[in-house]
């Protein structure tokens, strides 16, 4: 059973009454935290009242990956709880009837595609990271009035594509910049992931790296970077097409934890980061 830290029991809290408050008091919620601070568990139990009333929780992703890897974890929370409500996912632009330009990052218009938008009450984002300005600014503005949308993710995973020369290019998706007010909290304290990883070192300088503006070089030394049974660098921009065979195993055993790649800023690039999400849903 799921037994809450401090951190998180104020999170649920937090979640649960911005739920049940009116949307004068705001409409979207964010809820940020490295990876392992529980994010997810954190979700389930803000919107187990919700689910056991019957309600719908829909779950949507820039990246279908990460849509069905919460989507995953939703169903077996309802059916595990024998709750009477049930989880729907989609893929963020396919939920607004839209379709996503793997190069500029932006939703498009899709003729073939239908929204169902308009039937969500309770919606949550994962991997809010990846949501773009223009993505965040068609979302809220067709969320359906009375509706609740929950931004779930860490800051410093990978930025959103944006379009060629825009000023928000690499920066910080706005999902974690905009004044939010009350309804936002975050998580710091691990709650998973071994401490004896030779992989957590690395992700959180890389992450403190990021979250302080970044740098465009690696900030450790390379004589300090050491391959394991678990981690191998990558360095110079091949990197990609070396990872995309393991994407591709990855999607062929249904394992979504084969591979995770850690970047020593938010900034891979427009190019890297089109390719490397088009070849892994490919």
């Amino acid at each position: 059973a799921f037994v809450a830290n401090k951190e998180q029991a104020e999170g649920i809290a937090k979640i649960q009454y911005f739920l049940n408050a009116p949307n004068s008091q705001g409409q979207i919620f964010v809820l940020e935290g490295k990876a392992g601070t529980g994010k997810t568990s954190l979700v389930q139990e803000a919107v187990a009242p919700f689910l056991k009333s019957g309600g719908t929780v829909v779950v949507a992703a820039v990246s279908h990956k990460a849509k069905g890897v919460l989507q995953q974890k939703l169903a077996k929370f309802i059916k595990s709880n024998k709750l009477s409500g049930k989880v729907e996912a989609h893929s963020l632009a396919g939920l607004l009837g839209m379709k996503r330009d793997e190069e500029t990052g932006d939703f498009v218009n899709d003729p073939f595609a239908q929204s169902s938008i308009d039937t969500v009450r309770v919606l949550v984002v994962d991997e809010a990271s990846m949501v773009n300005t223009q993505n965040k600014q068609i979302l809220e503005s067709r969320m359906p009035k009375g509706a609740k949308l929950i931004y779930l993710g860490d800051r410093n995973q990978i930025a959103p594509i944006e379009k060629a020369g825009s000023l928000n290019s690499g920066k910080i998706s706005e999902v974690f910049t905009m004044d939010a007010g009350k309804n936002k909290h975050s998580l710091v304290t691990r709650v998973r992931q071994g401490e004896d990883s030779t992989i957590l070192p690395y992700a959180d300088f890389y992450w403190t790296n990021a979250e302080d503006g970044g740098t465009y070089v690696d900030p450790i030394h390379p004589d300090s970077r050491v391959n394991s049974n678990e981690m191998v660098m990558l360095p110079g921009n091949g990197w990609v097409d070396k990872v995309i065979p393991l994407f591709q195993r990855a999607l062929a055993t249904g394992n979504a934890n084969l591979v995770k790649v850690v970047a020593f800023n938010n900034i891979m690039g427009n190019t890297s980061g089109a390719k490397m999400l088009r070849e892994a849903e490919r």
